[in-house]
C-alpha cells in the first residue's frame, strides 16, 4: 500500500507528459521567452524566475507536470510520464522525505542522510 512506501526525493523535478508532447527543448525555451515578453512577466529577475515561468505555462498546456501540485520543483529531469502515471506517484507523495541524499541505510532500516 502507499501509505507503506516512504520515498526520498531531494529535489522535486518538472515531469515531461508523454501526451501532449513538448516537441523540443527549442519549444521550452520559445515559451519562456514568451512568458517573459508577456506583461505580467516582465522584468523578472533571475534565470530562475525565467525557467520557472516556462514550466508553469508548460504545465497549464498539460506539457510537464509536478508530482506534488503544492510544491515549486526545482529541477527537470525530462522523464516522461502520462497523467495516470503521475496520480500513481501522487498516491505516494504524502510520505516523501524531503532532506536531501541517502548516505547510507543501518542494518535497521533507519535512513542516514550526507548532510546529517
Amino acid at each position: 500500500p502507499p501509505q507503506n512506501i516512504a520515498w526520498v526525493m531531494p529535489n522535486d523535478p518538472w515531469i515531461t507528459a508523454r501526451t501532449p508532447p513538448m516537441d523540443t527543448c527549442m519549444q521550452f525555451i520559445e515559451t519562456c521567452l514568451m512568458c517573459e515578453a508577456s506583461s505580467a512577466h516582465k522584468g523578472l529577475r533571475t534565470s530562475i524566475e525565467f525557467m520557472q515561468h516556462g514550466f508553469h505555462e508548460l504545465e497549464m498546456q498539460g506539457k510537464v507536470f509536478r508530482i506534488d501540485p503544492s510544491v515549486e520543483p526545482t529541477k527537470f529531469v525530462n522523464a516522461t510520464l502520462d497523467g495516470t502515471e503521475v496520480e500513481v506517484l501522487r498516491r505516494v507523495a504524502a510520505n516523501i522525505i524531503r532532506r536531501g541524499r541517502v548516505s547510507r541505510i543501518s542494518d535497521s532500516g533507519s535512513l542516514c542522510f550526507a548532510d546529517g
